[in-house]
């Protein structure tokens, strides 16, 4: 890794404030974010009412307020309004449909939302990873003991 020295490589993770349910929350909403409100031009979807979305750091100081059944439902139902706002836009105008981000100032077209929410999972997939590892020990696809 460029720029880290001998003692950083070998630095071990120290405790972190990222829990899997901001995970969830925070996948959620970006979800939501990206593919119903900036993509389809829908705006936010009701289940983020609730909360002050302009203060920083709401979805982690949130997240702890919730139940793990709350979290995965808010996840689930974002990605289903993604499916659905994505395949009608893609339907409608094709995979260079460009909508302004006002998180950005730019716009960008379907393509650039999709990759951008790829790196979003892939980029905190690896953060679960390591929390659910020092959880219970599981990694990556490692089964589930039912």
């Amino acid at each position: 890794m460029a720029g880290l020295t001998d003692e950083q490589l070998r630095q071990r993770l120290e405790p972190s404030e990222i829990t899997i349910g901001w995970l969830l929350k925070h996948l959620a909403f970006c979800e939501d974010h990206y593919f119903t409100a900036v993509l389809a031009g829908r705006g936010y979807p009701d289940v983020w009412d609730r909360y002050d979305l302009s203060l920083e750091d709401w979805d982690r100081r949130t997240s702890s307020e919730d139940t793990a059944s709350d979290l995965m439902a808010l996840w689930e139902g974002a990605v289903a309004r993604s499916r659905h706002a994505i395949a009608e836009v893609i339907a409608a105008d094709g995979w260079d449909t460009v909508a302004p981000n006002p998180e950005w100032g730019v716009e960008a077209n379907a393509r650039r939302y999709v990759a951008d929410m790829i790196e979003e999972y892939a980029r905190h997939t690896g953060h679960a990873d390591l929390i659910r590892e020092s959880i219970d020990g599981l990694v990556g696809e490692d089964p589930r003991e039912e």
